[in-house]
């Protein structure tokens, strides 16, 4: 009996050992993972920031590219009524030159 005692408390020593060390493992794996989600989650942050940044910084380049292309779309107009307007008075000059008599 006292040799199945003394057994039986090896193996209680031997199971409460494995216990202690399970529970530290499992212990220090929560801990692993609260830190990688803590930094799962500030890594997130930056960079849900980082986009909102961004999508301001491309919607403001792009009304700005809409706005220049709308000027340079009226410049382009008027440019195009002095052009018409210039090669009218070349066409009347040419008309004029080609029906000048000199005296």
């Amino acid at each position: 009996i006292e040799q199945v005692h003394g057994r039986l408390q090896e193996e209680r020593k031997a199971r409460e050992l494995h216990h202690g060390a399970t529970r530290d493992l499992i212990a220090s794996e929560k801990e692993r993972r609260d830190v990688a989600h803590a930094n799962i989650e500030e890594r997130l942050t930056i960079l849900e920031g980082a986009f909102s940044d961004l999508s301001e910084k491309y919607a403001r380049e792009l009304n700005d590219a809409k706005n220049n292309h709308t000027s340079h779309v009226e410049q382009v107009r008027v440019y195009q009524t002095r052009h018409s307007t210039v090669e009218e008075r070349i066409k009347y000059m040419e008309n004029w030159f080609q029906t000048f008599r000199p005296q």
